[in-house]
């Protein structure tokens, strides 16, 4: 039981020193002072994908839903039609709206 509790206290340390180095990194981004040395930090990608990931998901889950309604016109069945058609997609970053490019 020690042992689990030492594990879950060394985990609560584990993502709170990422969550720093996280804001740290997206502080220098926002202000664009960031360095390629700054991104070897593993800490802070962690951190960062822990806390963006599931944001940046639920904006695409969002823009899906969106083209799932009825509607009539021809920009939005275009996009519905593309969007079926996709079979593999590679999200390379720059945000959600890269992520609904497929190939």
């Amino acid at each position: 039981l020690i042992s689990i509790i030492q594990a879950n206290q060394s985990s609560v340390m584990d993502k709170q020193h990422q969550t720093h180095q996280a804001r740290e990194l997206l502080h220098n981004m926002n202000k664009g002072s960031h360095t390629e040395h700054m991104f070897n930090d593993e800490n802070a990608l962690l951190g960062y994908t822990r806390q963006k990931f599931i944001e940046k998901a639920m904006v695409v889950v969002k823009s899906l839903e969106k083209l799932q309604q009825p509607t009539s016109t021809t920009t939005t069945q275009t996009l519905r039609d593309r969007v079926l058609s996709v079979r593999n997609i590679l999200s390379v970053g720059c945000g959600p709206g890269n992520d609904l490019v497929g190939f």
